[in-house]
């Protein structure tokens, strides 16, 4: 990208999208009041960027970004084989399933974000990146005292008793500000001699963890520890040039690390501070996805579909705990959901986006051993981001930071192999008359190109966005009609489908249940609920004696392992 006032403009955009996907919901509109609103601002962002990007197409044949455009199109290539090659409903798999919304769409997006940040050669695109993760961080926060205050103005509807911040869930946002505090801490070390930065950052640090312990969820303060820990490494490594005490610490790390990992097993000295319930219950989802995966090797079960293939790959010890009954629609890990929804090829390609984060670190780590703290923050911000996937969900406020952070390194390190560079340009540093210039400076055809990537952004995910706010209208409703119209909405979707069906039959609407029901199973034969669904009507309503026969083999078949289904007759 060598056209400036495009760099510049695709700089921007990118810095922009972080904080806008990661703070945006809506409410009250939408049933899904997070992942929904979420992927509609991705999708535009994205398709936005990426058109404007590609009107310098010649940069793509560069060397220097050769690499990231290649491993690009073959993470593209896997999804689109899982796309056309899995046999799950092809408008799950695009937009994903509700209350999750990672399927196709949101890939390519991210996939989209990654791209265009790995080609932007700004110095100064990657400290606003990392302001803009710091404001979101700071967002959450005072938003966090608001809900623990019992203030908040948004109506949720908070199961959970703690924060949500504008993740919409304690675990993602105590993961999102393990990772902001982690990026305060940096700061705070590399800048010791301002007095001021120093009280606003203990401040910060002190307020957050105070927020991550009130979240209950435990990796938050994980990811809390180990970005501390990579800091304190940069800084004791650029501090101290003796490479024995850098050894030491890291070993120390590593064996305080290692005991850690033990006790989440149940092992050890740090087993009660560390276990929890909810890390045995893990252990079965990603036994799940790993067969899930096994058993699609190549292309998967489609994207977002692992929730329909959870009851028949599951282990037999998983009936025991969590039970027969409790099941998921994600393995809880990103790198499983890969293999289970795309197959290996899909895993792969995503193992070599991460691979080229993680080259560009080393190369830089091998250049310089002053503290960078632009670097270290995008560093521990990365590894924050990666250590959460491990045992968390893809949720889009989070999986936008690492797709574009994973970008930003790539752009660094070659940014960092001369110093040759221009600096970004920004109002602080031109007059009013040249920051017109350059904003003027794109041409018409870039204009046209973002403008036109945006509007196609809008309009992929919109569909799915509308239904979800008919679904929430419907839903306040209480009407029958306008809930029966509603669930059969295009792009259809089974969890909805489900929810109104059982709605209706639990209100004795018999035959607008069994209409709906009959509509779920049609459209997503792999769907559990469905299926139970139907039968459950049956014996409620007559239907004939084949339908019911056939619903009942599809239970067994889909739920093969639990004793309940397998002695139903």
């Amino acid at each position: 990208m060598r056209n400036k006032s495009i760099d510049n403009a695709v700089g921007w955009l990118l810095v922009i999208s972080g904080p806008f996907i990661a703070i945006f919901v809506a409410t009250s509109s939408s049933a899904d009041p997070v992942n929904a609103p979420k992927m509609l601002v991705l999708s535009t962002f994205a398709f936005a960027i990426i058109g404007l990007a590609l009107t310098q197409w010649r940069d793509l044949k560069l060397k220097e970004v050769r690499l990231a455009v290649v491993v690009s199109g073959f993470f593209l290539v896997s999804l689109v084989a899982s796309l056309v090659f899995s046999s799950a409903p092809f408008t799950q798999m695009f937009y994903g399933t509700y209350g999750r919304n990672t399927g196709f769409l949101t890939y390519i997006s991210l996939l989209f974000i990654f791209l265009a940040s790995s080609l932007v050669r700004q110095l100064n695109f990657h400290r606003n990146l990392i302001r803009g993760l710091a404001f979101v961080g700071v967002v959450n926060v005072l938003y966090g005292i608001l809900q623990l205050t019992d203030n908040d103005p948004l109506p949720w509807n908070n199961t959970y008793g703690t924060i949500l911040g504008t993740f919409g869930n304690p675990d993602f946002v105590s993961a999102y500000l393990g990772i902001s505090t982690a990026v305060c801490f940096a700061w705070l070390l590399g800048n010791l001699r301002n007095w001021k930065i120093v009280v606003i950052s203990l401040i910060y640090l002190v307020v957050t963890i105070f927020e991550i312990k009130k979240s209950h969820a435990i990796q938050g303060l994980a990811v809390t520890a180990i970005g501390f820990a990579v800091v304190g490494y940069f800084f004791i490594r650029a501090k101290i040039q003796k490479n024995w005490v850098t050894i030491g610490y890291s070993l120390f790390v590593g064996i305080t690390a290692f005991i850690a990992g033990m006790g989440a097993l149940q092992k050890g000295p740090l087993t009660g501070a560390i276990y929890k319930y909810s890390i045995s219950l893990r252990g079965e989802y990603w036994a799940g996805a790993i067969n899930t995966g096994k058993s699609h090797l190549l292309f998967g079960v489609g994207m977002d579909s692992f929730g329909d293939w959870y009851r028949r790959e599951r282990r037999p010890s998983a009936i025991i705990k969590p039970g027969p009954n409790v099941v998921v629609n994600t393995a809880h890990n990103v790198f499983l959901d890969m293999f289970a929804n795309g197959g290996l090829l899909l895993f792969v390609s995503y193992l070599l986006v991460l691979f080229l984060g993680a080259l560009a670190i080393y190369r830089i780590v091998r250049r310089r051993r002053s503290f960078d703290v632009t670097f270290v923050a995008l560093i521990v911000a990365w590894i924050g981001y990666q250590a959460q996937a491990v045992i968390s969900i893809n949720q889009i406020g989070l999986a936008i930071w690492g797709w574009l952070l994973t970008g930003a390194l790539v752009s660094y390190e070659f940014l960092n192999r001369t110093s040759t560079f221009e600096p970004a340009v920004t109002p602080k540093n031109l007059s009013k008359r040249k920051t017109r210039a350059i904003s003027t400076s794109l041409s018409p055809g870039a204009i046209l190109a973002g403008s036109v990537g945006a509007i196609a952004g809008l309009l992929l995910a919109l569909p799915s966005f509308m239904a979800d706010s008919h679904f929430y209208t419907a839903m306040r409703s209480g009407k029958v009609e306008v809930l029966e119209k509603a669930a059969l909405a295009k792009p259809l979707d089974s969890s909805r489908m489900a929810l109104v069906s059982q709605l209706l039959a639990q209100n004795k609407f018999n035959d607008r249940a069994l209409l709906i029901a009959r509509a779920a199973t049609k459209f997503n034969p792999d769907s559990f609920d469905a299926w139970n669904l139907l039968y459950g009507i049956s014996l409620q309503t007559p239907i004939p004696e084949a339908e019911k026969a056939k619903a009942l083999s599809m239970l067994k078949m889909l739920d093969p392992l639990n004793p309940d289904i397998q002695k139903l007759k």
